[in-house]
């Protein structure tokens, strides 16, 4: 919840400075088809019905639901990239492109640190049902790409988020800086 509601307090901040939302009708945004796909993807992958095949082996220990979840992720980087002229945007797709990079060298899942999870009121995976998210262990690649920052209380909602997710934080907060000032 950290990211939307980042999304959502930029916006309300580039309100603040007087910023207006006529600006966006001048922005010109390609490559939205991609971000459609990943929806869809998204949206695949929380439908019950499908569940218990999105846990089944594609290949060795890859399950369909991370090859599914990794390429609703390159969807939305070819999003941002289609878009990359655009204020904040860089920033945004190098930050997705290291959530990208742990969540494939990790077959589909982002690895997040145990502790903050829990602290963070993480139920862990649920039996029968594909997760995106694994904890980190001895053999986790990337790990320190993973989720290890726990934003806590005063926070509203509790929730661990990547390096990656701080990086695409500032990007959007730059993106809404920019592309609403009048």
């Amino acid at each position: 919840m950290v990211l939307p509601s980042s999304i959502f307090l930029s916006f309300l901040i580039a309100l603040a400075r007087g910023g207006r939302i006529s600006a966006f009708a001048s922005l010109r945004f390609k490559g939205l088809q991609y971000l459609a796909g990943a929806v869809v993807i998204r949206v695949l992958l929380i439908l019950p019905p499908l569940q218990i095949i999105l846990i089944e082996p594609a290949f060795g220990n890859l399950r369909y639901g991370g090859i599914l979840y990794s390429l609703s992720l390159l969807l939305a980087l070819l999003t941002l990239v289609s878009n990359i002229r655009l204020p904040g945007l860089p920033v945004v797709a190098l930050g997705m492109f290291a959530n990208f990079l742990v969540i494939v060298a990790n077959l589909g899942q982002m690895p997040g640190a145990l502790d903050k999870l829990v602290a963070a009121g993480y139920p862990g995976p649920t039996p029968g049902h594909w997760s995106n998210f694994t904890v980190i262990v001895d053999s986790t690649r990337l790990w320190f790409l993973g989720d290890n920052f726990l934003i806590g209380r005063p926070w509203p909602l509790p929730s661990v988020i990547s390096l990656g997710d701080l990086i695409i934080i500032v990007g959007v907060f730059w993106f809404f800086q920019k592309a609403m000032r009048p």
